[in-house]
């Protein structure tokens, strides 16, 4: 059976109306929209989600303001300058770790279990990021056809549109795809 969604989401003091659809436990591509966040570079709307780079401390209370309700990050502490953990919880909202060095060779089994575990259960909306949104979208493409049972053609595609770009070579070797894929 299938459904269809409509999710307003704000962000930032603008409202995004986004269509979902949802067929059983497997995502169906929903539109990815590029926009334009004060303290998030390259920030890209999909759904309930919002990927992109670094939050500053002032985009992560403006966040929080307009409902945002979990934060990931796949950067590990040796990359910050402050502590967003603190912040995050701070703020009220929940705080997900999965560290993912740079630049990153492989995608782990246990980063895949972690950011499954988060999206089953981590409150929505949600901010996914890492420095530039990179890593975070790879892992995301990864889950998705590892995880939702997503082709690995459209996971690659999700990622691409979610903002993966210098991890490109390693999602494309765990996804099996050929280098002209």
């Amino acid at each position: 059976m299938t459904t269809i969604r409509k999710i307003v989401v704000p962000i930032l003091g603008l409202f995004l109306l986004t269509t979902v659809t949802a067929c059983g436990d497997k995502p169906v591509e929903a539109q990815a929209v590029k926009v334009k966040v004060e303290g998030i570079r390259d920030a890209t709307q999909l759904g309930d989600i919002l990927f992109g780079g670094q939050p500053s401390e002032e985009s992560l209370k403006r966040l929080h303001d307009e409902g945002y309700r979990t934060i990931l990050t796949t950067r590990p502490k040796s990359e910050m300058k402050w502590d967003e953990k603190a912040q995050v919880e701070a703020l009220g909202m929940q705080f997900v770790s999965i560290p993912m060095s740079k630049p990153v060779k492989t995608i782990t089994e246990d980063q895949i279990e972690a950011f499954d575990k988060a999206m089953k259960n981590a409150p929505r909306p949600m901010l996914l990021h890492c420095g530039s949104g990179n890593r975070v979208s790879g892992l995301y493409a990864v889950w998705l056809a590892k995880r939702k049972g997503m082709s690995a053609e459209e996971a690659f595609r999700m990622g691409e549109k979610a903002g993966m770009t210098a991890i490109q070579p390693v999602v494309k070797e765990m996804l099996g795809l050929g280098k002209d894929d």
